[in-house]
């Protein structure tokens, strides 16, 4: 089984990508949500689609030494970090619309913490393109991880654990529905 999945891992991304753009075109058409929730619900499944073809250009452009190998790889990986906080973003929004039309009176400053920590992800993101400090590329045109690799991991998990800590607080005051 896991010879079968190697073999077809980037066919399985661009399937997944279509998915997700699919996922994207129903959430877009509906009616039921908010307008910040549906914007939520985009957000995520756009950045969901463009990181996986994100992820699968850097991975079938790895070690090609060409112009367009050196493009390809580094958009990719810059869009695979920063796409992952695109996502918690989505989902940042989603929630605040939520919790806001469970709670207007006293909204979690936690879901305003996780904004912030995406956004501080993202401008540390950009900062370690100029610097190494994330990852850089060897002359192969491979990727190397660099001394901050770790922290690229933090942001993401913080900002995870304060939307899932949130989301069992309120958990009991959601509509079943949600």
């Amino acid at each position: 089984m896991y010879e079968l999945i190697k073999d077809h891992q980037l066919n399985i991304m661009l399937f997944l990508s279509g998915a997700c753009l699919v996922t994207a075109l129903f959430a877009a058409s509906t009616k039921m949500a908010s307008a910040r929730k549906k914007a939520g619900l985009l957000i995520m499944e756009i950045s969901s689609a463009i990181l996986l073809l994100a992820e699968r250009s850097a991975y079938i452009y790895r070690g090609d030494l060409s112009t367009t190998g050196y493009y390809m790889v580094r958009i990719g990986n810059f869009l695979g970090f920063f796409m992952v906080l695109w996502v918690l973003l989505g989902f940042n929004i989603f929630l605040y619309d939520l919790f806001s039309e469970i709670d207007k009176e006293q909204l979690p400053i936690r879901i305003k913490f996780a904004f912030l920590l995406t956004l501080i992800g993202m401008i540390v993101l950009i900062v370690s393109q100029f610097n190494g400090f994330y990852y850089s590329f060897d002359e192969n045109n491979l990727y190397q991880r660099g001394p901050g690799f770790i922290l690229s991991f933090i942001f993401p998990f913080l900002a995870t654990t304060i939307q899932i800590s949130v989301t069992i607080q309120y958990f009991k005051k959601m509509n079943s529905k949600i």
